[in-house]
């Protein structure tokens, strides 16, 4: 093809027009209703002669408020065949494969519409529906065909099953099996290649670029008619996409010595095994999809992946003009970035995302370490990272699963880093945080790089049994990759995950690796009874109140706050109540602070006298997770006006870019200590150092829950409980000393005073002082070089570990 015009055909009609029209919809939203409702009335007042037809499930939908409708049975493809002139889609490139299952060979005109979603089709404005449904009913449209592949299975007798249309792409994946596939590719009859991995797609050059933003494949554009080949998750790194001709004849054989079998999947519907020696041909269809155009094609396209990759962590926007946000529904808004309500209230559109900002903050600190330029590369740049994709059966449907492992630094092993499980997770988000695993663990001291994963979904829509599915499946892709193991990678509990998830990761590993005698290690925050520590729960929210008590000790903090410096009496505002914030606001509380504010994602809770953190925490749990109706406190609809709220410490415990530059210059509060990754994002960091605000930065002091992991660690690799060997040889020694001081002074204790003092440390005592022993030792070496250089807390702490890793 030369040319764009020598794709596109005019879509002219036969005598007086289109008779019949099918308008399909996947999702039901506000939005989507009142365009079904919006475009069948005016199609039925703007042209009555034509029929409006739905399918039955939707026809009941508005067969009451829409009468003049019409329906056809879902599996009569004859009839939707005979009588539908042109299709008319509500949503994403889903609706498009949808249409494509109603039709056996040929497929009407599509006119796309967004709502929202994802589309790699060109679709149009839904706002804008009326202009351009005339066009098409008035035949001044053009259409562009749409090239679709032609699937079948080789049977036994030699013979070709009946061919399936594939609208995206043919995955062949080894599905459930423990085992990587080889699959060998045949080109027009001649082998192409063998690969060894998780499977091989054959795709469009559509579903090539629905592939290429999630796991990077080539993004090809509409008017290139190709066959593209891609291997999932290939053992050898040397197998990369290919573009092939249009008239190309791809087989995938099953190769007769594969570990495992196969399923193929096409449009991501399970079309059955594939055992050994078994085959598929793929070749272009016949059929093609004819998408009605739009009047620009590669203005349009070229704007849609524009708008698309903004969302890639390396695109920057040269331009005012293309900074305006593209809504892509709520969906792949969760799957694309960390965006909540709140974030979206505290920071700008061009602040920088999570990634970046660490970036960002690592330069700044830089400047002040001693690493030569190259070293600095090094440590900036991310090691290695795992992106697999893998099935699970849910409500009688597969469902594909992402998750993630990023390694950022092996400087030293093994790498250490959580694994949450939420619908926000991307790579992006995976890579920022490993770094700053990488830095967290230098300026503590604790010997390991850094390490994040993720799993990309919401632990609240999945059953207990189907998490434990997904879990011990992703562990399975770790051990195969190597990145998993005592000293290789250990993963802890993060956001969504917690010891129950942690002990299926050391069960599925021990399983694949029995003789490994150090296996309890390849996971830390375990439940005590599999080789946890006492103390691992509390370890971060312990480790945010040390360092808050050790700054607030500092003459210089106590002068530029004007603080007494004790934590009896001061003023503490938390954001978020989980984990690290409950914890973090009960030790605070333990020891005289006020706690005068707790925000969550809905409301907050405010006393400016204090909150009784237990009492709160016990009715949120009773009254179905919210503080609402809370008695001993004000509950606020409004919960980012508390963290403006006026205190001597904010705590923001919950997500990052909670205070970005929309907000940043509210902030009231004397010092902010960062329990949460990435809190502040650098234009708001300046803001609040400017307003005389003392940070306390997120690598150093929510250090704790990867102290106390390492603690763990060094416990299963010792096979051996903290205390164990010393307790009853220091409760003698210290008895023996104090029956000596009493014999001396004439004045015997009572017994509960004996077993105070002669008491011998438990191991949950031993955890926290080792933890406290860090947190200030690493608070007063941040506070040494801020001083010395004259610079902020945060680029302190990073300066001190880039030195450390330089090292």
């Amino acid at each position: 093809m030369d040319s764009e015009a020598d794709q596109q055909f005019s879509l002219k009609w036969p005598g007086s027009g289109p008779q019949t029209v099918l308008l399909v919809k996947k999702s039901d939203s506000a939005a989507v209703d009142a365009a079904m409702v919006s475009i069948t009335r005016w199609l039925h007042t703007t042209y009555p002669r034509i029929n409006i037809v739905l399918e039955p499930k939707v026809f009941t939908q508005y067969s009451g408020q829409l009468p003049f409708i019409r329906t056809i049975a879902t599996n009569d493809h004859l009839e939707y065949s005979r009588v539908v002139d042109f299709v008319v889609t509500l949503g994403g490139d889903g609706t498009f494969l949808h249409v494509s299952s109603l039709f056996e060979r040929e497929v009407p005109p599509i006119v796309p519409f967004s709502m929202g979603t994802l589309g790699f089709l060109l679709p149009f404005n839904v706002a804008h529906f009326q202009p351009h449904l005339r066009n098409v009913i008035e035949g001044t449209s053009t259409v562009l065909p749409r090239m679709r592949l032609s699937y079948a299975k080789r049977l036994s007798d030699g013979s070709l099953d009946t061919p399936i249309n594939v609208t995206n792409e043919a995955c062949i994946h080894r599905g459930t099996y423990p085992h990587l596939t080889t699959v060998s590719c045949y080109l027009n009859g001649h082998l192409l290649t063998t690969s060894v991995g998780d499977g091989m797609i054959v795709g469009t050059p559509t579903g090539s670029t629905a592939y290429s933003l999630s796991a990077g494949g080539p993004i090809v554009h509409p008017l290139v008619s190709s066959i593209v080949v891609a291997p999932v998750c290939p053992r050898s790194l040397s197998f990369r996409p290919l573009m092939l001709p249009s008239s190309s004849k791809v087989t995938l054989l099953i190769h007769p010595k594969s570990r495992g079998r196969a399923t193929a999947y096409i449009d991501g519907r399970d079309c059955g095994e594939l055992n050994h020696a078994e085959s598929v041909e793929i070749t272009r269809s016949a059929y093609p999809l004819m998408c009605v155009n739009r009047d620009d094609l590669a203005a349009g396209w070229a704007q849609d992946i524009n708008q698309l990759l903004k969302f890639n962590r390396t695109f920057s926007y040269p331009h005012d003009s293309l900074r305006k946000s593209v809504s892509l529904g709520a969906l792949s808004l969760r799957s694309r970035q960390l965006s909540t309500d709140l974030t979206n209230k505290a920071t700008e559109d061009d602040e920088p995302k999570f990634l970046r900002a660490v970036e960002m903050f690592f330069d700044r600190a830089a400047k002040h370490s001693s690493a030569s330029e190259e070293t600095l590369k090094h440590i900036k740049s991310t090691d290695s990272v795992l992106s697999v994709t893998f099935p699970v059966e849910k409500d009688g449907k597969t469902v594909m699963i992402r998750g993630y492992r990023s390694q950022h630094s092996r400087h030293r092993l093994p790498c250490k880093g959580g694994i949450r499980f939420s619908s926000a997770v991307d790579l992006q988000e995976v890579e920022a945080l490993s770094a700053l695993m990488t830095y967290k663990c230098a300026v503590v001291d604790v010997p390991f790089g850094g390490g994040k994963g993720g799993i990309m979904i919401d632990p609240k829509e999945w059953t207990e049994a189907e998490l434990e599915r997904i879990t011990r499946r992703f562990t399975l892709e770790l051990c195969q990759k190597n990145f998993i193991g005592p000293g290789v990678d250990v993963p802890a509990p993060d956001v969504g995950t917690g010891p129950r998830e942690m002990g299926w990761i050391a069960d599925t590993y021990r399983n694949f690796n029995p003789q490994d005698v150090n296996g309890a290690a390849c996971v830390t925050g375990k439940a005590l009874s599999l080789g946890g520590v006492r103390g691992r729960t509390e370890a971060t929210g312990l480790g945010v109140y040390y360092g808050v008590r050790e700054f607030l000790s500092f003459p210089e903090v106590q002068a530029k706050m004007k603080h007494s410096g004790k934590i009896d009496g001061t003023s503490v505002v938390i954001q978020g109540f989980g984990n690290v914030g409950y914890w973090a606001a009960k030790f605070f509380e333990a020891n005289g602070a006020k706690i005068a504010g707790i925000i969550e994602h809905d409301v907050a809770a405010y006393n400016k006298d204090g909150i009784n953190v237990e009492q709160l925490a016990l009715w949120r749990k009773e009254n179905g997770g919210s503080f609402r109706g809370f008695p001993d406190a004000q509950i606020i609809d409004n919960p980012m006006s508390v963290l403006e709220a006026e205190c001597d410490v904010l705590i923001p415990a919950a997500l990052e870019r909670q205070i970005g530059m929309r907000n940043a210059h509210k902030i009231r509060a004397k010092m902010i200590g960062e329990a949460a990754n990435g809190p502040v994002t650098p234009a708001a960091d300046e803001v609040l150092r400017k307003n005389g605000a003392i940070i306390i930065p997120d690598l150093l002091l929510n250090a704790g829950g990867v102290c106390v992991s390492y603690f763990e660690w060094a416990k299963n690799l010792s096979h051996l409980r903290f205390g164990r060997m010393n307790k009853r040889w220091d409760e003698r020694s210290k008895e023996q000393l104090l029956t000596l001081v009493e014999g001396n002074a004439g004045h015997p204790l009572t017994e509960v005073e004996r077993r105070q003092l002669i008491h011998g440390a438990e191991e949950h005592e031993l955890v926290y002082s080792g933890l406290e022993d860090t947190m200030i030792v690493a608070c007063n070496e941040t506070r040494q070089t801020a001083n010395a250089k004259n610079i902020d807390y945060r680029t302190a702490a990073l300066a001190n570990s880039i030195n450390k890793i330089a090292a």
